[in-house]
């Protein structure tokens, strides 16, 4: 019997072993296959597809630490709503409940002022509410940053003053220090380290398309720098007088958010793309708008405004920045 089998291979019908084989395989496998991790950018509203028997669904986001978290997520179907949970990026669970916001059952779960304690990517878990029954959803979130009010502080030469500030990959961070009113204080831009600790001016890590860090010097002594973050995490600059110009001042730290995505984006779970929503996958990119029979083509509410401290970068191009301080 093993012969006359070997024999039927060798004589041209391999494809009838190879599905016998693709159909074993398919009956040993009662569950359907994990979902992929998906990226989701600012901005983005993503939409997923919970299937029966699926045990999860995941996707990540770009969080920095020390900056809020707002998050939202509606279903078709609130009796199957996901329940979620999100890691941060060393896998610890943060404590999404005691920050949701809305009512248990309802068709939204709203997450609201959740503090990210580390810069990295971060997990969202999507668990079905029910696993025997499909349920649609659409996610988003929005990151904010907290208002960092002006300090007075006296600046010397011999020591320098640490300022820190939490941003995001590609943010435009301002900083100014200005003498107060009658004082000859000269300011010093010592130096500006990256979350790593290393040069965050270089030009060699300048995002492709942003300018250069630029410094200006106004008539009132005022010294302002601008540069683009070129890694999201936790800036620090160092600030200082120059020699026999020592005196008080005031810092002012002003943050530009980049550019949000603002895509509509699917789920990169191959059993999730044929769902009877039109659009392509996360990773090909925006797709047109959908609209589903119960949820409808709305959009989650808009992400809170922005903090005092933001900044609307609307002047000239300016001078770049010392190259002594650039390397430092």
């Amino acid at each position: 019997m093993n012969s006359r089998r070997a024999l039927n291979l060798r004589a041209g019908k391999p494809a009838v072993a190879l599905l016998a084989l693709a159909l074993a395989m398919a009956a040993c496998s009662s569950a359907p296959p994990l979902a992929q991790d998906s990226n989701v950018l600012l901005g983005d509203t993503m939409h997923g597809r919970m299937i029966p028997g699926r045990t999860h669904q995941t996707f990540t986001f770009e969080g920095v630490e020390s900056t809020i978290l707002d998050a939202y997520l509606k279903t078709d179907d609130k009796d199957a709503a996901p329940l979620i949970v999100i890691h941060d990026p060393e896998g610890q669970s943060l404590d999404v409940a005691a920050h949701t916001t809305s009512e248990e059952g309802s068709h939204e779960v709203v997450i609201r002022g959740l503090v990210l304690p580390k810069t990295g990517k971060y997990k969202v878990i999507a668990r079905p509410g029910d696993p025997d029954r499909q349920v649609f959803y659409r996610f988003t979130h929005a990151i904010r940053w907290a208002p960092m009010p002006d300090r007075k502080v006296h600046l010397s030469a011999s020591k320098s003053q640490p300022v820190h500030i939490a941003a995001p990959r590609g943010g435009v961070i301002t900083f100014s220090i200005k003498p107060d009113r009658g004082s000859d204080m000269v300011p010093q831009i010592q130096a500006v380290k990256d979350p790593w600790g290393g040069p965050a001016l270089d030009r060699s890590q300048v995002p492709a398309g942003a300018p250069l860090p630029q410094v200006t010097h106004s008539r009132d002594g005022k010294t302002v720098l601008t540069f683009t973050a070129p890694k999201p995490g936790m800036y620090t600059i160092l600030a200082a007088a120059k020699p026999g110009k020592e005196g008080v001042g005031t810092l002012h730290v002003g943050l530009q958010e980049p550019a949000r995505a603002n895509r509509l984006v699917y789920h990169n779970d191959s059993a999730a793309r044929g769902f009877g929503i039109p659009g392509r996958t996360i990773d090909t990119g925006a797709s047109a708008a959908p609209v589903h029979p119960q949820m409808g083509p709305g959009t989650p509410p808009p992400p809170p405004p922005p903090s005092a401290a933001i900044l609307r970068n609307t002047a000239a191009p300016l001078p770049p920045v010392d190259p002594a301080i650039a390397q430092r």
